[in-house]
């Protein structure tokens, strides 16, 4: 829309003889079926990423699973602390996302932590029986390892140090060529979205009002949620037809 009317504004501007062409016409605008399908995970697949994580990389179990319990952005999830966490461990705050700049004078990417995306900034995460006991278990063996303080991340490397959004990414296309050769040679490579993805997939699929998944995710609207990621898949499509009459 806002495409459309710089547009026409250009064209009269032209007729008006201010400028002498329209800089939008060299410009292609993506349309939505142009764009990436947002991609959400079968329970078949679920279960291939999670025996071959468990296998090479189980330290990082337990963020995938608050991933897709949660629908965290992998920025929130990693900049998460003890401290954001309820004693009970019934909910999480979300107030910060791990952000990457480029910096012109040092001439390479920085890394800072900053305020999440959305209209509120900060938001409160309820957590289900399974994250709840998956955090709880994590408490216990980073206190058995003098690591547990308030100021300290929830989620560490292998190697006790803070995560960062490339070294995901390295350990998610080990894991993805993994799937591959054991399972299906088309599996699409891994991103850390695909479970905020599935975990808006899934709600839906359940029936839970998207106001409820809108506050929890932190998406910006329930319209944006429905029209971008809620994407069915074949066997959630097959499921809810299923069980319209029972």
């Amino acid at each position: 829309m806002t495409f459309a009317i710089i547009g026409k504004l250009f064209n009269k501007a032209i007729d008006k003889k201010i400028v002498s062409y329209n800089p939008l016409k060299e410009l292609k605008l993506r349309t939505e079926e142009a764009t990436t399908p947002r991609r959400a995970l079968t329970k078949e697949e679920l279960g291939w990423f999670y025996q071959v994580l468990y296998e090479k990389l189980s330290y990082l179990v337990p963020l995938f699973f608050f991933l897709q319990y949660t629908g965290c952005r992998i920025g929130e999830a990693i900049s998460l602390e003890w401290q954001d966490v309820s004693k009970d461990m019934d909910f999480c705050v979300v107030n910060k996302t791990r952000l990457l700049y480029y910096n012109s004078e040092q001439g390479h990417t920085l890394v800072s932590e900053g305020s999440p995306k959305g209209k509120k900034r900060q938001r409160k995460v309820p957590l289900n029986n399974v994250t709840k006991q998956i955090l709880q278990d994590l408490k216990r063996q980073r206190e058995e390892e003098a690591l547990f303080k308030p100021n300290t991340k929830v989620f560490l490397s292998k190697c006790k140090k803070t995560l960062y959004n490339s070294y995901i990414d390295t350990q998610l296309k080990k894991i993805t060529e993994i799937i591959r050769q054991r399972y299906d040679p088309s599996f699409p490579e891994v991103i850390p979205h695909w479970f905020r993805h599935t975990f808006a997939s899934y709600a839906v699929a359940k029936n839970v009002p998207s106001i409820y998944i809108q506050k929890v995710g932190g998406w910006s609207s329930s319209s944006m949620l429905k029209k971008v990621y809620a994407h069915m898949s074949e066997q959630q499509s097959l499921d809810a037809v299923e069980c319209i009459y029972e």
